[in-house]
């Protein structure tokens, strides 16, 4: 694969690959595992060459300032296979292969997807409270108990104290 120049577009990168791919009428195939995971690096090089940029603006002493800040752009199993050309459903065969180094390089790749988003959400970097969604990270809590039946009820990991008792209460106003 060509090496992709970090100032072109997500937009354009994906038209080109869109457009082979219409012209052969089939889907990208990996030749081995190595070419598979040289393509899934390119992809978080491209994240890592084209941060989001956002305008901030402060007020310094009543006057706007903008004050652009860059942000790391979260990795994403979708958009990955956007940048590679491929279907989810493609993608996911890749965890089915035959070839247990393809399968290897799918399983690490995910993980690598994971990882990377769990780092940044815990430094804040990405919003927190979605990527814990995406990654599947909120817990349990038990209410209730005693002759009543146990209510499992659903606690963000941000919750405050005012949103637990809350929560609490719903479940004392149900028996």
């Amino acid at each position: 694969m060509p090496k992709v120049d970090p100032k072109t577009k997500l937009h354009e990168i994906l038209h080109e690959k869109l457009t082979k791919q219409i012209k052969t009428g089939r889907p990208k195939h990996f030749d081995n595992a190595q070419q598979m995971l040289d393509e899934c690096m390119e992809y978080f090089l491209w994240l890592d060459n084209n941060p989001l940029h956002i305008d901030n603006i402060v007020n310094d002493q009543g006057s706007p300032i903008r004050m652009p800040k860059h942000r790391e752009r979260a990795p994403t199993v979708s958009g990955m296979c956007l940048f590679l050309g491929i279907s989810i459903r493609k993608w996911e065969d890749y965890a089915k292969d035959s070839d247990d180094s393809v399968r290897m390089v799918h399983s690490a790749v995910g993980e690598l997807v994971r990882e990377r988003k769990f780092v940044y959400g815990a430094a804040n970097e990405f919003n927190s409270r979605i990527i814990a969604m995406d990654l599947g990270l909120t817990s349990k809590v038990e209410l209730g108990g005693g002759d009543r039946p146990i209510e499992w009820r659903q606690v963000e990991h941000d919750m405050d104290p005012r949103q637990a008792a809350a929560s609490y209460a719903a479940t004392l106003e149900s028996e």
